[in-house]
């Protein structure tokens, strides 16, 4: 999850209208389609942003997943310039017109989640490094 604040930057927070209309472009479109990308605008005001889901995904689990997804750019980012969450099935992202893109690799904030791959992930990880390496 990442969020920006305007950073010094001339663009304001994004407008909650214009997050608003964004939001339901994309939810409208994850019934139909695993990527979507779309722009809106707002007083003046223009904010860009799509949602991807995982190839593997049901168009229903798609849907479901960004639907569950978008309602947290508010609540987490609140009407920060930028934000990009990813879930275990889908990732969306927004960022208002002029705001300089950071990298996609790039951590922002935080993780969320567990993050574990159970009991015995790390001695099997070693097991397989070990065996590449001899």
């Amino acid at each position: 999850m990442g969020c920006a604040s305007n950073g010094g930057g001339s663009r304001g927070p994004a407008s909650q209208q214009a997050l608003s209309a964004l939001s339901s472009a994309l939810i409208a479109q994850s019934a139909s389609s695993k990527f979507f990308k779309t722009s809106s605008s707002s007083t003046g005001q223009q904010i860009s942003g799509l949602f991807q889901c995982r190839e593997d995904l049901s168009s229903s689990d798609c849907a479901a997943c960004v639907q569950h997804l978008l309602p947290m750019w508010s609540s987490l980012c609140g009407s920060s310039v930028a934000a990009r969450i990813q879930l275990t099935g889908c990732y969306a992202l927004y960022q208002v017109s002029g705001f300089p893109q950071a990298s996609g690799t790039q951590m922002l904030f935080k993780t969320c989640g567990s993050g574990s791959a159970g009991s015995g992930f790390e001695q099997k990880r070693e097991i397989i490094l070990l065996t590449l390496i001899y």
